[in-house]
């Protein structure tokens, strides 16, 4: 349930303020850089075992995985705010994000845990965070450069890109409302 909450206050971040903070969202990575590399103690008492192991991951890690569950929503975002995800469908992000996430799940039962040990598998969650914090300002300066900040994207340049333009909700067929439902919430 811990980490359900931090995934629902991540999303809910990333709809009601990731979008209007923009560039500024990139300083809200750096956040979690505060209380890595992670430092996790064996429990003092075992007397109240889930209320401790839910002081610890709150201490520990609620703020980079609230930060990290802002990506997928953040990055389709983006995408569909430059000129390039003018020219191409931006909802492949949540099908690559699952997949990691997949992949993850079953690489860190079989090959992190077993292989490596807590202080190991700390300093390569900060190693790989950093990366990762990189490849999100990278992006976000790739995708952004030279536009102003917080415009759309004008007509004539998709025009000149030779992008047909997005049709409106009047011409959509039931079976496609679903699909533009998580995207019509912001």
């Amino acid at each position: 349930m811990f980490f359900q909450a931090m995934l629902f206050f991540g999303y809910l971040y990333s709809h009601l303020f990731a979008i209007k903070l923009g560039p500024w969202h990139l300083l809200i990575l750096f956040l979690p850089l505060v209380i890595l590399p992670f430092d996790i103690q064996p429990l003092s008492s075992i007397e109240s075992p889930v209320g401790q192991i839910l002081v610890v991951l709150f201490l520990h890690a609620a703020l980079p995985f609230v930060v990290l569950s802002t990506t997928a929503v953040v990055a389709q975002v983006w995408l569909s705010k430059s000129l390039l995800g003018a020219q191409h469908d931006p909802y492949p992000l949540y099908g690559a994000s699952n997949a990691g996430s997949f992949a993850a799940l079953f690489g860190y039962s079989f090959l992190v845990e077993p292989l490596m040990g807590l202080k190991i598998q700390s300093l390569s969650w900060t190693a790989l965070y950093l990366v990762y914090t990189a490849l999100a300002c990278a992006s976000w300066f790739l995708l952004f450069r030279g536009k102003e900040v917080g415009t759309q994207v004008s007509e004539n340049k998709l025009q000149a890109a030779g992008t047909r333009f997005p049709f409106s909700l009047s011409q959509m067929d039931p079976p496609e409302l679903p699909a533009f439902s998580p995207s019509s919430l912001r």
